[in-house]
């Protein structure tokens, strides 16, 4: 799998993260993005993750992201960790956390072996520069449209749980004040 090939090529430049991984060789995990995802990998006796077949779990830590991970990651990547949940080998786990927050990219380094050191440091400067005017961009137009959408449901009226259950016992309150007043006026009727 072409991630688990460029994930292993970063941990080759990090032997921290290697020596980190290496105690828990032999032990799986599984990464869920949502309902809808999950990524199932293990870690070899080198400390390389490899590919493991969901049917062959033994031991597992299971790493839970948020629905909107997309969005923290480009908003806010520490709200996205603090936000993940774990489950199985805490420890495993953890270790994976820290791994995966602490873990860097060398590209500049990588892409100088194709095109030179020259251009590899201005190529890395200007892709800095362009990612992160995108993350604001797209930062500040993910706020607006969660600010429009709040709004929007202000000014449509969208109940939520505690405004329907208010309101039905407003109306029950109302029925029976109607059956009161039915009674009384059948009375005054009789009279």
């Amino acid at each position: 799998m072409p991630l688990f090939k460029l994930f292993n090529h970063v941990l080759a430049g990090e032997e921290w993260a290697q020596t980190r991984l290496k105690a828990f060789s032999g032990e799986t995990a599984r990464l869920e993005f949502g309902q809808h995802f999950s990524l199932v990998f293990g870690i070899d006796q080198s400390g390389f993750i490899v590919r493991c077949m969901p049917e062959k779990l033994h031991s597992i830590a299971i790493i839970r992201f948020p629905d909107d991970t997309l969005i923290r990651l480009l908003n806010n990547r520490h709200t996205l960790f603090s936000a993940v949940k774990i489950a199985g080998s805490a420890e495993f786990a953890e270790t994976l956390a820290f791994v995966f927050r602490n873990l860097r990219w060398d590209i500049e380094h990588d892409l100088s072996l194709f095109v030179g050191d020259i251009i590899a440091r201005r190529a890395c400067r200007s892709l800095v520069r362009f990612s992160r005017l995108n993350i604001l961009v797209v930062g500040k137009l993910a706020n607006t449209i969660a600010d429009f959408l709040n709004n929007e449901e202000e000014k449509a009226g969208t109940a939520n749980h505690d405004d329907i259950n208010k309101y039905c016992r407003e109306v029950d309150a109302l029925r029976d004040d109607v059956a009161c007043l039915q009674i009384r006026i059948e009375r005054l009727g009789c009279r």
